[in-house]
């Protein structure tokens, strides 16, 4: 056909495309996306503090023993930590893409208590959490002002953006 027929005739050019979008719009609605396979491996995170210790006491008190216990969890491919001189600890264990999330979850808690015998006492006070986590980041969201009070953009996030999300019982974690 020539482009001229399309041009002279643009109702006829809008109900065109009007019918390819909704012809689109259901093939997409039909497509069975439950039939793929995971694609994305499970990722539990650990994370604990030790008020006052520098990263070589957090890295010898605390990721040690856990690091030690978890080794060997049925599943892990990789463990990922970070000691920082704040007193913080995080590792990140990353399960094969068949593991389950919760069982990779209650395994990595389980061997978490066992470590927590020879962790100390100021550690486990101030808890240790584990928590699956989706291996990468859905959405940033930056605020940004050019006033030196932040107090609206301060309420804005509080209240838009940070408080409803963890009642609607999705992964979220605000940083």
């Amino acid at each position: 056909m020539k482009v001229s027929f399309f041009i002279d005739r643009p109702v006829f050019s809008a109900v065109i495309s009007i019918v390819i979008v909704i012809v689109g719009i259901i093939g997409l609605t039909m497509l069975p996306v439950d039939q793929y396979p995971q694609i994305t491996p499970p990722v539990v995170k650990i994370s604990a503090s030790y008020p006052g210790a520098s990263a070589l006491t957090v890295s010898q008190a605390v990721a040690t023993p856990i690091e030690q216990e978890i080794n060997g969890t049925p599943g892990m491919l990789y463990m990922e930590s970070n000691s920082s001189n704040s007193g913080g600890f995080s590792a990140t264990v990353t399960f094969d893409v068949s593991a389950d999330p919760d069982l990779a979850a209650v395994e990595i808690q389980n061997r978490v208590k066992l470590a927590e015998s020879r962790l100390p006492a100021e550690v486990i006070q101030n808890g240790i959490s584990v928590e699956k986590q989706a291996p990468s980041q859905l959405m940033t969201i930056c605020l940004t002002s050019s006033d030196p009070k932040f107090d609206e953009i301060c309420y804005y996030q509080c209240t838009r953006l940070v408080a409803p999300y963890p009642r609607c019982g999705t992964c979220f974690q605000h940083r």
